[in-house]
């Protein structure tokens, strides 16, 4: 019988291969398991002289919950220029403590020496009542004067309260009941609107010149009442004039609107510095000045809020939210901040909560400005600050300028 040899031979081989092969995978995994578990053993190792600067944490997180030397001044004070024109309300009247002179600049038109005082049927200047007002009644009593000196954005509310800038006589007035929607209609003289029509013709700057009204509220009164002014789409206080207009005696009519009308707002007693005040209208707002210079320059600064709580015992109409203002070195203004800090209001706490720009801004004055800067507590909407007298009482007590101020701070340092 013939063999052949390479029948049993090649099974044996494949045989021996694959034998081979199971047990140096073997190898390999046993090797890689071994390995590992010498790289998670090492972790729980001492770092070696030359990984230890790489491995140490070096940061760490602080905090601080106001102290002594955050908030170090706290000031109320009048804003009381420039004025802003044209804001959409003129205020008008007296209540409480609080006295407003309305003052307008007419447009007047050029060209219009035709009409004479003795072709002018009707004259009348018309008030359009904004349907707001302070005061326990609608009985509002004032004079027109005619300004005598020019008034500029600088005029300031000081200016007008000495009454220089007016005639002594007053040449229109008004006492009534204002209701919602209503406009007030005043016989307004014929012959100083046909003065201003001639100055006109004469080619003399209007603002040289013609310098308007001031609506001077009586001291009987107890309302101060809001009426439009030029402001978007309204046409504000304006003059209706109704004249003849040729020989066949027709009667035509010319309106002289407004081009400049502002409220002069400003209370009768001084008010208490050392409280946290914000009063629209008359403009009185609260610096407070933040000291934070005892946390190192190169420290980051995570989170922080500052709490304003309201005082609870007087009444008030708190809106949603408020503005801390950084000026920088010029806290004598409202506008145009370096730094807008806004607070929301809480309805449960009856407070403020200071949150967003915040830390933000702390690390500015950290790295800038040694740690201390001024911010001021303003209204966020200019109706609010303009024309509405709304005041914000907050608990404060001078005697402990943080019993009621919390400032919250989370900072990083190395």
């Amino acid at each position: 019988m013939i063999i052949n040899k390479n029948t049993h031979t090649m099974p044996l081989r494949a045989v021996g291969k694959a034998i081979y092969s199971i047990f140096r995978n073997l190898l390999w995994t046993k090797a890689l398991a071994m390995t590992i578990i010498l790289i998670l053993n090492s972790c729980n190792n001492a770092p070696t002289e030359i990984g230890t600067e790489f491995l140490q944490d070096s940061i760490s997180i602080s905090s601080i919950l106001i102290s002594d030397s955050v908030i170090t001044d706290v000031k109320s004070y009048y804003y009381s220029s420039p004025q802003e024109r044209n804001t959409g309300a003129l205020l008008v009247g007296i209540n409480n403590d609080f006295k407003a002179f309305g003052m307008i600049r007419f447009n007047i038109p050029v060209g219009r020496t035709d009409i004479k005082v003795e072709d002018i049927v009707e004259c009348n200047i018309n008030f359009i009542f904004n349907n707001y007002y302070i005061g326990e009644n609608k009985i509002l009593s004032f004079k027109i004067r005619e300004v005598i000196s020019d008034w500029d954005i600088e005029t300031n509310i000081d200016n007008v309260m000495n009454e220089s800038l007016f005639e002594n006589d007053y040449i229109a007035k008004w006492t009534g009941n204002i209701e919602d929607d209503s406009t007030i209609s005043i016989p307004f003289p014929a012959e100083l609107v046909v003065e201003w029509f001639e100055k006109i013709k004469e080619g003399i700057d209007i603002q040289d010149t013609i310098w308007g009204i001031a609506i001077v509220p009586d001291e009987n009164t107890d309302l101060i009442a809001s009426f439009k002014t030029l402001s978007g789409l309204n046409t504000g206080t304006f003059i209706d004039i109704k004249y003849k207009k040729d020989t066949t005696e027709t009667i035509d009519s010319l309106k002289i609107y407004s081009a400049e009308e502002v409220s002069f707002i400003k209370s009768n007693k001084n008010i208490d510095t050392n409280t946290i005040i914000l009063q629209g209208g008359a403009r009185i707002h609260t610096k407070f000045t933040i000291d934070i210079s005892n946390i190192d320059k190169l420290a980051a600064i995570n989170n922080a809020d500052i709490t304003l709580f309201l005082d609870p015992d007087i009444e008030c109409n708190p809106p949603d939210t408020l503005f801390l203002n950084y000026f920088g070195d010029n806290t004598e203004r409202i506008y145009n901040s370096i730094f807008t800090i806004i607070g929301q209001y809480d309805a449960n706490a009856k407070c403020y909560i200071f949150k967003k720009q915040l830390a933000h801004f702390l690390n500015h004055i950290i790295r800038y400005k040694n740690g201390i800067a001024d911010v001021v507590l303003t209204y966020k909407s200019a109706d609010r600050e303009n024309n509405k007298i709304e005041k914000l009482n907050f608990l404060y007590d001078i005697n402990d300028k943080h019993k009621y101020i919390k400032l919250k701070i989370f900072y990083s340092k190395i």
